[in-house]
């Protein structure tokens, strides 16, 4: 259900760009967290594409690569390393509260499409184990920012996106991503 949403919003905004006054892509890069205490924070980089209906409203579709989280654990007789590979993909309504013509403040809220990737391995004692497991599942997303308008064709943004992650086969846990990005608007 949800890929078909996102292809029909993608199709909609694609078709839109012929009638492209608007739109906007965005480039950000920024700092990631999962909150599973062991886990480092991680270096994300989103792509996003939008199309702004007017100065309240705008739909937004977004790629969200957030890094490999990595931790490792040890005691005497046990060590483990971890990796948690995370990417997204978002489809979100935002809703903008001009504060003046250049300055900008909104939330989002939508759904993520996510995939992770989990890569572990450990010893203990003299036995040596690897678990591989890849996850995939559509969840709740929310975030807020502001945008600097410096001029009709560029923006700056900072901002903060929360997504919640229910795999079926482990524990919920949230990913939360702060970044600045450009926007370029047509």
């Amino acid at each position: 259900m949800f890929k078909k949403a996102l292809m029909a919003a993608t199709i909609a905004m694609a078709t839109s760009i012929t009638h492209a006054e608007g739109m906007y892509f965005g480039l950000s890069a920024g700092q990631s967290s999962i909150d599973i205490s062991e886990f480092d924070d991680e270096t994300s980089f989103t792509l996003s594409l939008g199309k702004k209906f007017s100065d309240y409203f705008a739909v937004e579709v977004a790629y969200s690569d957030l890094g490999e989280f990595e931790a490792s654990f040890s005691d005497e007789n046990f060590e483990e390393e971890a990796q948690i590979d995370v990417r997204l993909i978002n489809l979100s309504a935002v809703g903008i509260l001009p504060l003046s013509d250049s300055f900008e403040l909104f939330a989002k809220a939508g759904v993520t499409h996510w995939r992770t990737s989990l890569d572990s391995r450990s010893i203990d004692g003299n036995f040596m184990s690897s678990i591989e497991i890849d996850n995939s599942g559509s969840d709740l997303s929310l975030g807020a920012g502001a945008t600097a308008h410096l001029s009709d064709n560029f923006s700056l943004s900072f901002e903060y996106m929360l997504t919640e992650m229910n795999p079926a086969e482990t524990d919920d846990y949230d990913v939360s991503n702060v970044s600045l990005g450009a926007r370029w608007n047509f």
